[in-house]
């Protein structure tokens, strides 16, 4: 019964917390509210997996204060929107984790959030370094002070080198230190984590929708910053990474999809009579209409499949972005598929696409229901990395680019469609 008193009150003020950082930080109020809360004992303080868990120890959470619970909660959901776990790249997992907390807590310190006196945090001042860099300058000069203290102490010591060397490698297979943080900071599994949703029937937030909270939160914190003024830098600068404008001119690729289109029909024109026609002067009294080019319904089929999540995917959204820029802001049909159709909707913002999926790849099956829609898609983009059976023939009616995310799939593609790379 005692257990069950502690956890209401430790899941009571962690939810309060909850609402304090989202006053602070009002911009990533979605990414607090999405994840769920797990008690574990193994844990000694709080950590956040990769698949959106916020685990805690009950006894940990009730000796802080409700405005130190909020300081873990910015903390905790930076290492997922700062997407540390992506950026380890092979380092030392133990300097990595301190960079990563370096490039989180000098914006914390920043804004006056109060750290656990129990629990010192690790800052860039600590290693004499300056605030406002990204984890990975913090580990170069963190690990190199580490190799120097290493060959110091270790001189002599044979080529296996000293004791403690393999609990920070990266090389090894080595298991995380129990007292460390959760996956988020560098992807390794901690023994307190659950599994996946379906073997642990622990809530977990899907691949799909971490990439819309992060879009979400950049669009945001990119508003916060133009109306209010007040955003860390580094916040401010990952999420104007994740908004990066397309690398393919899409106004210039739109328009000569157009004039492609309106060359598959002979003398398909449209007119409009909001101006008058070039020709107006010669019909006296006669108003005639002007003549326009029109423009093509536009489809996207969005590969979502699980070898697009990370950077392809991102690049996808923002490609998506810059169609529907493209098109004068009018909304756009997006359709998330993998091996199957997930959704279908009509956008006017990259960020409300639904990036179900995460299965096998098969751009066939987008082609073909874009290909269904009505009214009739004159132009169908197909955004993929291409590792994707594609149809033999060309689909009737209906004008086909791929967009490819990666460099060495065009050889996939077929040659009726028209490929385009998008540049390094």
């Amino acid at each position: 019964m005692e257990e069950e008193k502690e956890l209401k009150e430790a899941l009571f003020k962690l939810k309060a917390a909850r609402l304090a950082a989202i006053k602070r930080w009002p911009y990533f109020d979605t990414n607090f509210m999405a994840m769920a809360l797990v008690p574990k004992k193994e844990i000694p303080t709080v950590g956040t997996d990769t698949l959106g868990r916020f685990y805690f120890n009950t006894r940990f959470v009730l000796e802080l204060s409700v405005p130190e619970l909020a300081t873990m909660w910015q903390h905790e959901v930076l290492h997922t929107f700062l997407e540390h776990y992506k950026r380890v790249n092979g380092r030392s997992f133990r300097d990595w984790n301190i960079a990563a907390d370096c490039e989180i807590n000098d914006d914390l310190q920043a804004e006056g959030c109060p750290f656990p006196s129990a629990y010192p945090p690790h800052l860039p001042t600590n290693f004499d370094l300056e605030n406002g860099k990204l984890a990975e300058y913090y580990f170069e000069h963190i690990h190199d002070e580490d190799e120097n203290e290493e060959d110091e102490e270790g001189e002599g010591e044979g080529e296996s080198g000293s004791e403690g060397e393999g609990e920070g490698s990266s090389e090894g297979g080595d298991s995380p230190p129990e007292e460390d943080g959760g996956s988020s900071m560098d992807g390794r599994q901690r023994s307190w984590e659950d599994g996946p949703e379906a073997e642990s029937g622990v809530e977990e937030i899907s691949a799909a929708l971490l990439e819309v909270l992060k879009q979400q939160a950049s669009e945001k914190i990119e508003e916060h910053a133009k109306n209010v003024g007040r955003v860390p830098l580094g916040i401010l600068n990952k999420a104007r990474e994740n908004l990066s404008p397309p690398k393919i001119p899409w106004q210039k690729e739109l328009a000569s999809a157009v004039r492609a289109c309106v060359a598959d029909v002979a003398g398909a024109v449209d007119f409009t009579y909001k101006k008058p026609s070039r020709r107006q002067s010669i019909y006296g009294r006669f108003v005639m209409p002007a003549s326009r080019r029109p423009i093509p319904d536009t489809a996207i089929v969005l590969d979502t499949s699980a070898s697009m999540f990370g950077g392809d995917l991102d690049d996808a959204l923002s490609e998506t972005q810059g169609v529907i820029r493209a098109l004068g802001g009018k909304g756009v049909r997006v359709l998330a598929t993998d091996s199957q159709v997930h959704s279908q909707q009509k956008v006017t913002r990259a960020s409300k696409v639904e990036t179900l999926g995460g299965g096998g790849t098969d751009m066939r099956v987008g082609i073909e229901a874009t290909r269904k829609l009505r009214p009739k898609i004159d132009l169908c983009i197909v955004i993929t990395d291409g590792e994707s059976p594609w149809p033999r023939v060309a689909p009737k009616g209906m004008r086909v680019i791929i967009v490819l995310t990666r460099n060495g799939s065009r050889r996939r593609v077929p040659e009726w469609a028209r490929v385009v790379q998008v540049a390094d």
